[in-house]
């Protein structure tokens, strides 16, 4: 998957990037703005700290789905198969309190998807690993921002109320539902997702801060550069 690396928060990902390690980057190229360097990794080292990546849209069904997992951790997908990442960019999941947070999302270990295991009442939704229900085995306490707008996140996200499952909802596709069918959005709020196809836009705004348009300019160059040697 892409995104920026959950443990360390200094290497980002990209299908169509490759690898760009940021310390390396300036370390070799302006070795006197070690204090802009620092102060964008604690940025994004304190983002990820109350968050999780490698969380990703399947295009197939359009569940949130855990593609971090390894090689051979490729869930199963209620359209047909394992779950791909083709087209989706990298989310990431908070575990900590968020403004207009909703709690009680886990990640079943079965299926590899998000759902919501609040709902009381014995609502534990429905897995197509198996058709019993889904799993909280071994997960953490996600939160979601619901019915909230954030800066870097994806709006259209909601609960499919007979799966149990975040789905994406903001397209024309209604995806396959674990439950059978397909997803339906009745009863849900609108879920915004932090999605990090906009974290060089935010590393060129805290440069510019910096006051430095020679930093800015030759990392959009750099930037620039690696995209088109992976278009080859």
């Amino acid at each position: 998957s892409s995104g920026i690396n959950a443990e360390y928060g200094k290497v980002v990902k990209y299908k169509h990037l490759k690898k760009v390690t940021f310390s390396n980057y300036f370390q070799t190229n302006h070795p006197s703005s070690q204090k802009t360097l620092l102060s964008f990794e604690r940025l994004f080292q304190s983002q990820t700290e109350m968050s999780q990546a490698g969380w990703s849209w399947c295009r197939k069904c359009l569940g949130m789905w855990f593609s971090a997992g390894g090689p051979h951790r490729s869930g199963y997908c209620p359209a047909s198969g394992a779950h791909t990442t083709e087209g989706s960019g990298n989310y990431n999941i908070p575990w900590e309190p968020i403004k207009n947070g909703q709690q009680g999302w886990t990640w079943c270990c079965k299926c590899e998807n998000l759902w919501f295991s609040a709902g009381g009442g014995g609502r534990v939704g429905r897995c197509i690993k198996d058709g019993g229900p889904h799993s909280s085995i071994g997960s953490g306490a996600y939160i979601l921002s619901l019915n909230h707008h954030i800066a870097s996140g994806q709006a259209g996200w909601s609960w499919c109320h007979k799966c149990e499952g975040l789905w994406f909802s903001g397209g024309p596709s209604r995806g396959f539902c674990h439950a059978g069918g397909h997803h339906v959005s009745d009863g849900s709020g609108n879920y915004t997702i932090e999605h990090h196809r906009n974290c060089f836009v935010t590393l060129n705004k805290h440069i510019r801060n910096q006051k430095d348009p020679t930093l800015l300019f030759s990392f959009a160059n750099e930037t620039s550069n690696v995209r088109e040697k992976n278009k080859k």
